[in-house]
């Protein structure tokens, strides 16, 4: 009986901190109100368990269901789903547990006669490992920020239906008296369903945040739409007006033309007329020249919005090369699909900075002399793997070059200052952290005419169009 009871206590309490994980609620609320209730309930649901198992798992369902409805004031569905995914996992993790420590306890079991005391301990210790072990999964990067897909309308019932599956058969657990076989094949069945439960979550985060990178590239998409037809209309107003006025301007011009050449200097009155009529149509001809370079800087800007990311210093640099980028005319676009912050976790800010300035740098000397000027600096993840792509239309790195990457220093634009030392500490980076450093001829993208790509991967490759220039 005291063994059940400290296993039930333990199950409510940590499905009631795993249900807090899921929905990114404090684990410290209403903390003593959960202790409370997991001590309190235990009692009868020992009771409930002994004579009426198969409705001990509806039960506690309802319970927990009520508890947390009262309390957080979230949606029926979320809550309900949240419930019984938590009971589920709180019973995964006491099972996974149980097992572990059942191999340990195993011997001590076979030189004692008492049995009671042994299942005791084993329950006692299982159930601190479960609060540990579910404690210690949101702790992995991948599920700490919980189930924020739950209060979607999109989100669909897998993981609702499949803890109701686990609860079933943890249910058919107290109809054995004693482990058979059927018993361990459903205790199978509820750890590879528990598995199940934890790859719909992590397809669901997947999805959720790809999701939220789509909305913000249309809202951005959208926001620049409006800005360009603010900049037509106002384009327009200005072709507009230039058909009015332009003509009447010519015609002012002819007429002081006209009245020049058959004027003296004896016809003094003529003189201030025509001096006075060339100041008004000067000062007419300075405030149309105002009003459309006001324009024109206005539709500039918006004609292209530098993305933020939230780190100042990278901000300002992106925003200084895109000045150098201006002054060449090289068109210049920068896109960061992601949150750059989490690139700290991989490399520190300023070598983060000092690459993509030696990179971009380079991209602007090798484009600057060529006719189709265009550079696309990118940051973006594929299968969870950090990257950066700079493609750029310049000319092509000569074979010697190439062979002397990461060995020497080598420029192939000395004659403008350039002395290869920017490559040369972007590749040994690389090679500090274990990046890899790949060049592409030719990518097939949008005329450009190579990328260089850092990937954080964790491999320390260095390939050249797909030839591994490391082991050369």
């Amino acid at each position: 009986m005291l063994s059940s009871y400290i296993k039930i206590c333990f199950i409510i309490f940590c499905s009631l901190l795993i249900f807090k994980k899921i929905l990114k609620k404090s684990s410290f609320k209403y903390l003593f109100y959960d202790i409370l209730l997991s001590i309190s309930l235990s009692f009868i649901f020992c009771i409930v368990l002994q004579y009426f198992p198969f409705i001990y798992m509806i039960l506690l369902i309802l319970t927990l269901f009520t508890y947390c409805r009262l309390l957080y004031k979230i949606s029926i569905k979320v809550t309900l789903t949240a419930i019984c995914i938590s009971i589920a996992l709180s019973y995964s993790a006491f099972l996974i547990s149980t097992i572990l420590l059942a191999l340990i306890l195993y011997p001590i079991y076979i030189f004692t006669d008492n049995f009671n005391t042994i299942l005791i301990i084993c329950h006692i210790l299982a159930s601190i490992i479960q609060i540990l072990v579910s404690i210690s999964a949101f702790k992995i990067k991948r599920f700490k920020s919980g189930m924020p897909f739950l209060s979607q309308r999109a989100c669909n019932d897998t993981g609702l239906i499949v803890s109701i599956f686990v609860l079933i058969i943890t249910t058919l657990y107290y109809s054995f008296s004693e482990p058979n076989t059927l018993f361990v094949i459903l205790m199978l069945v509820s750890i590879l369903l528990c598995i199940t439960i934890v790859i719909w979550w992590r397809h669901n985060l997947n999805k959720t945040y790809w999701d939220a990178v789509h909305k913000n590239q249309i809202a951005a998409l959208e926001t620049e739409i409006i800005n360009l037809k603010r900049d037509n209309d106002n384009l327009s107003k200005i072709i507009h007006k230039d058909n009015k006025l332009i003509p009447a301007m010519v015609l002012s011009v002819k007429e002081l033309l006209e009245m020049s050449i058959t004027l003296d200097n004896s016809q003094l009155k003529d003189m201030s007329e025509l001096k006075a009529k060339a100041t008004k149509l000067l000062e007419e001809l300075e405030d149309i020249s105002k009003e459309r370079k006001g324009i024109m800087i206005e539709t500039e800007h918006h004609l292209y919005e530098l993305p933020k990311s939230n780190l100042m210093r990278l901000d300002s640099l992106i925003s200084y090369l895109y000045q150098r980028c201006i002054l060449f005319q090289i068109q210049f676009q920068a896109l960061f699909n992601i949150n750059i912050n989490q690139l700290m976790e991989f490399i520190n800010e300023r070598e983060l900075d000092t690459i993509i300035a030696d990179l971009i740098e380079n991209a602007i000397y090798a484009t600057k002399n060529q006719e189709n000027k265009k550079i696309l600096f990118c940051i973006d993840s594929k299968d969870n793997v950090f990257f950066m792509n700079i493609y750029d239309t310049g000319v092509p790195f000569n074979t010697e070059i190439i062979h002397k990457l990461g060995k020497n220093k080598a420029t192939s634009h000395s004659n403008d200052g350039g002395s290869g030392i920017g490559l040369y500490n972007t590749i040994s980076v690389c090679k500090k952290y274990s990046f890899s450093f790949i060049i592409e001829e030719a990518p097939g993208f949008d005329n450009f005419t190579k990328k260089i790509s850092i990937t954080f991967d964790d491999k320390n490759l260095f390939l050249y169009n797909g030839i591994n220039m490391a082991a050369s």
